[in-house]
């Protein structure tokens, strides 16, 4: 969801700028979006495996480290598109969050109180059940600026907390989508 809106709102946007959304099967092969997706899954499964307690907390963060390098691979066969780098940035910012934190994202607990969200505990390591947060104080936390932290309310009892690196790779997607439809394809070399 956090890359879906940005991403239809570049497209609609190069599209109202003369842009031509055609120029998206030319510019995006699928066979990254699949490896991308991919990599979300496994994360998705380190999640849920983790939040009812199949897996320990090595293997939660085995897991998810393991999507996030298949999810970076399906962005890196996407680096020839315009405006690449901005996603880059925003997972580089979030690589760098969870090795300095072990391998897993950190949210505050009162970031997570104040929004409602569900904590469990399993194997004794509190986190956001349904996401890749651990609990820990701001205090305790390296690079706590690059957690999650940002409080984005998108309606009534829906929140999302993002970190820097989120907002950073939302964007970036979107301008990425923006430039792909825009720009002019590239032609083979004859």
């Amino acid at each position: 969801m956090i890359l879906a809106v940005p991403t239809a709102l570049g497209i609609l946007l190069a599209a109202l700028c003369g842009g031509r959304v055609s120029r998206l099967g030319q510019a995006v092969p699928i066979r990254y979006l699949i490896v991308i997706a991919a990599g979300f899954v496994i994360q998705l499964l380190g999640m849920t495996w983790a939040a009812d307690g199949r897996v320990g907390s090595l293997g939660y963060r085995v897991i998810l480290m393991a999507g996030f390098c298949v999810t970076v691979l399906g962005f890196v066969g996407l680096r020839r598109l315009p405006f690449m780098f901005l996603p880059f940035v925003g997972l580089a910012l979030n690589l760098a969050v969870m090795v300095a934190n072990g391998g897993t994202m950190v949210i505050t607990p009162e970031a997570a109180a104040d929004d409602g969200f569900r904590v469990v505990e399993p194997h004794g390591e509190a986190r956001l059940w349904g996401g890749k947060d651990v609990l820990r104080p701001w205090d305790q936390t390296p690079l706590p600026f690059l957690s999650d932290w940002l409080n984005i309310r998108l309606s009534q009892g829906h929140a999302r907390i993002l970190s820097p690196g989120d907002v950073v790779l939302a964007i970036g997607v979107g301008v990425v989508a923006y430039g792909a439809v825009k720009s002019r394809p590239i032609e083979a070399p004859v």
